[in-house]
C-alpha cells in the first residue's frame, strides 16, 4: 500500500503514479510488474479532517545488551476533533544499534497488548493494525508504550521518534477519512 500525505485545492482532481521500479523500495527486493502505475482519480475535498496529537511520555532505563522485554518507547496519543482508528504506527531508530539487534516488537496500551511490531532493514518499527484498529473516543488520551527484546554491543544507542506525519495513519470516526497528527516532543532515547 501507499502512504502519503497529499496536500491540495479543494476540487482538484489528483491521482498517485509510481514511474518506475527504480523509486520503488522494497527492503533489497526487486519490484516487479508493469510501470507506470497509476492509482485511480480521487477528487480533494474541501472538509477539515480530524486531528490527533502525539506527545513524548514517562522516561525509559537504559536497557543491557542482551536483555528481554524492555521498554523502548512510550507516548501519548490523543484524538481531538473526532473519534480514531489507529491503523499503523511506525517509529525510526535514530540510534546506532543494528536494526537486526531489535526484535520481539509488541506495543501496549494500559498493559494490554495491542499489536505486534516488524523492524524493517531500513530502521523502522512497525506497527500494522489495519486488520483491528486501536479505537479512541473523541477527546481520548492513551500512553502507548513499544517493547521488544535488545541484541547489541554496549554503548549501542536506541532512540525511537516518528519521523514524518505519514508514520501515523489514523481515520476519523466521523467522515472516515485520515486524521492529522501534531508530533510535541516526540524523542525518546537510552544507551545500553
Amino acid at each position: 500500500s501507499i502512504v502519503a500525505d497529499m496536500n491540495g485545492t479543494a476540487g482538484n482532481v489528483d491521482y498517485l503514479t509510481i514511474g518506475s521500479s527504480d523509486v520503488v523500495l522494497a527492503g533489497g527486493a526487486v519490484a516487479g510488474g508493469s510501470f507506470p502505475l497509476n492509482s485511480s482519480n480521487f477528487t480533494i475535498s474541501g472538509q477539515t479532517g480530524g486531528t490527533v496529537t502525539l506527545d513524548a511520555s514517562g522516561s525509559l532505563t537504559n536497557p543491557n545488551a542482551g536483555q528481554t522485554g524492555v521498554e523502548l518507547a512510550e507516548f501519548k496519543l490523543t484524538a481531538n476533533t473526532e473519534g480514531a482508528y489507529v491503523k499503523r504506527l511506525q517509529l525510526i531508530n535514530g540510534g546506532n544499534i543494528s536494526n537486526s539487534g531489535i526484535t520481539n516488537l509488541k506495543l501496549t496500551v494500559n498493559g494490554q497488548q495491542i499489536a505486534t511490531g516488524t523492524m524493517t532493514t531500513t530502521g523502522y518499527a512497525v506497527f500494522d493494525m489495519t486488520g483491528s484498529p486501536y479505537v479512541m473516543a473523541k477527546g481520548d488520551s492513551r500512553i502507548f508504550q513499544m517493547w521488544g527484546d535488545v541484541a547489541g554491543r554496549k554503548n549501542d544507542t536506541i532512540d525511537f521518534y516518528f519521523e514524518t506525519s505519514a508514520d501515523v495513519f489514523a481515520t476519523g470516526d466521523q467522515f472516515g477519512f485520515g486524521v492529522s497528527p501534531t508530533f510535541n516532543s516526540m524523542s525518546t532515547s537510552g544507551t545500553g
